[in-house]
């Protein structure tokens, strides 16, 4: 099998990985299936947000967009995602262990036993798991806020098209629903389903992998796969 890995992100967001994965002879390739527009968030800064909560690296990337002040609480999950924050001069940030929501919402309940302060879910228009109202039950003062939206492309880029007959990619990564939805539309558009077929297709939450087994095409559903149970990128986000 070949080495070549197709991510589903452009280079500029997804730099340490690529060259990660370059350092350990894999040829990578981007696909990127969406723009990004960040969305003006400073009308929290007048609602007494005491910390603020993020699942994506988008939100790290809002945050970055909306020059939030450096010593601000930020709840996370995933060490890489919130690299860039650290970079910035974030300092005050709480990681969830095992990337997971689930375990998100555990270190923010036992960090916060009194519940008196007010945080703000950061998110996009689409969400795996409503952490809000996970939250919300359990009696904790939070709002939510779509601090970026998405732009999908309507074609896979010329570069994979031309590609296509010629490269095979045993490894393709899907990042989010959003990406997994993206992704299986535009390969059904240029009529590369079966083309992928032989690919490990890699997910990064459980709700992904349930979203791309749950769509119309089966041919898939052998080489589906969790990030865990590959030792390369465990190795790199764990």
């Amino acid at each position: 099998m070949s080495k070549n890995i197709l991510i589903t992100r452009s280079f500029d967001r997804s730099k340490l990985f690529s060259n990660y994965l370059t350092e350990h002879g894999y040829c990578v390739y981007h696909e990127p299936l969406f723009d990004i527009e960040y969305i003006n968030c400073n009308i929290l800064f007048n609602n007494n947000i005491s910390s603020i909560i993020i699942t994506s690296f988008n939100a790290c990337r809002a945050i970055l967009a909306n020059k939030f002040p450096k010593n601000i609480k930020i709840y996370a999950i995933g060490q890489q995602s919130c690299q860039i924050l650290k970079d910035n001069g974030y300092y005050n940030i709480e990681i969830a262990k095992n990337r997971s929501v689930l375990s998100l919402i555990k270190l923010i309940k036992d960090n916060n036993k009194s519940k008196e302060l007010r945080f703000c879910y950061l998110r996009g228009q689409v969400i795996s798991y409503d952490l809000k109202k996970n939250l919300d039950i359990c009696g904790f003062d939070i709002c939510e806020f779509i601090c970026y939206k998405t732009k999908e492309y309507q074609s896979f880029s010329t570069l994979l098209l031309n590609n296509i007959n010629h490269i095979n990619y045993p490894y393709i990564l899907l990042y989010s629903q959003n990406s997994a939805k993206i992704f299986y539309n535009l390969a059904v558009k240029h009529n590369l389903v079966e083309k992928f077929k032989d690919s490990q297709i890699i997910c990064f939450s459980q709700q992904i992998t349930k979203i791309v087994k749950n769509l119309d095409n089966k041919i898939w559903n052998d080489n589906i796969f969790n990030y865990n149970n590959f030792k390369f990128l465990k190795n790199f986000y764990d």
